[in-house]
């Protein structure tokens, strides 16, 4: 799978990730005049999500838009490129900045803020109306075990994932926003406080819940 070079059918973790109070933060947020929280997209050779229109350059959607990568946290964007290396994981977008696009333009997206893409493999789906984000995290769960294609059609996963049916040795989610479910909250939940978004020990959490060996700092520093 060119576009997935690190992915491995039968030994892969996943790491459910939001943006807003993670990659950002409250106080990166009022030093570049974006808060509160823009629900800003990038999108490149695709479709404006709000008119359908298609669109061949780079693009910023909605106001007003983050022009500037320093409105993420580099640091945070790189503590993410190492628990995914170190942890070998893969990123599934659970945040609100997923809406709209289609696997492509997310992976572009979190490229152009700093996010190594060969370790995206999807976006979660907009669950029925009452469904909080853990059960859209469920429903993508039991896609990629059981009818892979729809996720495909849907714009959900990589196509290069068709035809499989995968179950991750673990996962975890990072987000700000703790509308999970009681079993996730319990294993698979690292909350983030949006002051400061992402933190060190943040991290080092959700290397605990991704491996099976004594995960710390030192960990993270290889």
């Amino acid at each position: 799978m060119d576009d997935l070079p690190h992915f491995k059918d039968d030994d892969f973790r996943l790491l459910f990730l939001d943006i807003d109070d993670v990659l950002n933060s409250v106080k990166t947020s009022v030093v570049y005049g974006t808060y509160p929280f823009p629900s800003t997209v990038i999108v490149s050779e695709g479709r404006d999500p709000r008119t359908g229109a298609a669109t061949n350059s780079l693009t910023l959607l909605d106001s007003p838009p983050v022009r500037d990568v320093g409105a993420f946290d580099q640091a945070n964007i790189k503590l993410i490129n190492k628990l995914c290396k170190v942890t070998d994981t893969h990123i599934v977008l659970s945040s609100s900045w997923r809406l709209g696009l289609d696997v492509d333009q997310v992976r572009e997206m979190l490229e152009y803020i700093g996010i190594d893409s060969s370790r995206v493999i999807g976006r979660t789906g907009q669950g029925s109306v009452g469904w909080n984000r853990g059960r859209e995290i469920q429903e993508f769960l039991s896609g990629l075990e059981g009818d892979m294609s729809y996720l495909i059609d849907c714009g959900l996963v990589t196509p290069s994932l068709y035809g499989k049916s995968l179950k991750p040795k673990s996962y975890v989610i990072i987000d700000d926003c703790d509308d999970m479910l009681d079993e996730q909250k319990e294993a698979n939940f690292v909350h983030v406080e949006d002051l400061e978004g992402l933190t060190l020990a943040n991290a080092v959490d959700a290397g605990k819940i991704l491996t099976d060996f004594a995960f710390s700092i030192y960990s993270l520093s290889k």
